[in-house]
């Protein structure tokens, strides 16, 4: 016997998201916060989903701010995966992201180390 797998496309994927969403706008009972970037992984201008401009127009009395982060350390706040961000940048990486975390944390000390291991690798 084959299976098959079914999968979501087109208007059905559509609806699922449209419950999905009003599922989350239905529970809160105090607040809602919905968030999404505005700059993407390159540093280019990304515009808001479907979904914020949908919220917006079933709620127009409710209101709406934005919030643009301006400085780098609030845009890396996972510092694990910020700190690999900032090794990429020694591996060659040139994108704006990978600029930006290597700008951050060129002094932290588990970035010197890697400087220095590379370039002990390049004697």
């Amino acid at each position: 016997m084959r299976s098959a797998e079914l999968k979501a496309y087109g208007e059905e994927r559509l609806l699922m998201e449209q419950e999905t969403l009003y599922r989350a706008l239905a529970c809160p009972t105090d607040e809602l916060l919905l968030t999404y970037h505005t700059i993407d992984a390159g540093g280019g201008e990304t515009r808001p989903s479907y979904f914020v401009n949908t919220v917006r127009e079933l709620l127009p009395d409710v209101p709406f701010s934005t919030h643009r982060t301006e400085t780098v350390r609030d845009r890396l706040q996972a510092e694990r995966p910020a700190v690999e961000l900032a090794c990429a940048y020694l591996s060659g990486d040139r994108t704006a992201a990978v600029r930006a975390a290597y700008d951050y944390y060129k002094d932290d000390e588990r970035v010197k180390t890697r400087r220095r291991s590379g370039a002990a690798e390049d004697r």
